[in-house]
């Protein structure tokens, strides 16, 4: 005996070109996923060794505090945000027999200097102020090795403005305008006398 089938039933039939079509996804993208750097990791980047972070990630970016070694043998040791130098942070170099010399102390802001910090030249000149994007920007004073000392503002990184340079050996100091990093307009030479 045959079965057939009842006319009164309408067959549902779905046609190739009705289907949704799903997405491709290749076997490396899930994998990739899973790798993703979250939390506190040791990373080495670069060529070398000597290239090295340790601290915390967020979506296999450096976010969180964390120390990065360079190449050139400075380290820097503070706040990242989305894998750039970002809040307080301290910018050494390595001096060897675990000895450090400071570069930069202070405020950062996509991997430049941004706010109050404290910069040390190699020239032995030592800079305490306001940077903004990299450059000393606002009020801030310069010590030189020679015992000079200007304070007063800054202009993307020359004294520009009111300011004062107090000379090293006698005390006898000169205020007045500067624009460019040169005396410039009116100002007064005060002389101690001795």
């Amino acid at each position: 005996m045959m079965i057939y089938p009842n006319p009164n039933l309408y067959y549902f039939v779905i046609m190739p070109f009705l289907k949704t079509k799903r997405e491709f996804r290749p076997w490396w993208r899930d994998a990739t996923e899973k790798v993703i750097r979250n939390g506190f990791r040791v990373a080495t980047f670069g060529k070398t060794i000597k290239d090295k972070y340790t601290g915390e990630f967020k979506n296999d970016k450096k976010h969180g505090k964390g120390v990065q070694y360079y190449e050139n043998g400075t380290f820097y040791e503070g706040d990242w945000a989305d894998g750039t130098r970002q809040g307080h942070g301290v910018l050494s170099n390595d001096c060897g027999h675990d000895m450090h010399s400071r570069i930069y102390t202070g405020m950062w802001e996509n991997d430049q200097p941004h706010g109050f910090g404290l910069k040390q030249y190699d020239d032995g000149k030592l800079y305490k102020g306001l940077f903004y994007r990299g450059y000393r920007h606002g009020h801030g004073c310069m010590y030189y090795p020679n015992g000079s000392i200007y304070m007063g503002n800054w202009i993307e990184g020359h004294r520009s403005g009111v300011g004062r340079i107090i000379q090293s050996d006698s005390k006898n100091y000169y205020e007045g305008i500067f624009q460019k990093g040169m005396k410039y307009g009116r100002g007064k030479y005060h002389h101690k006398w001795s």
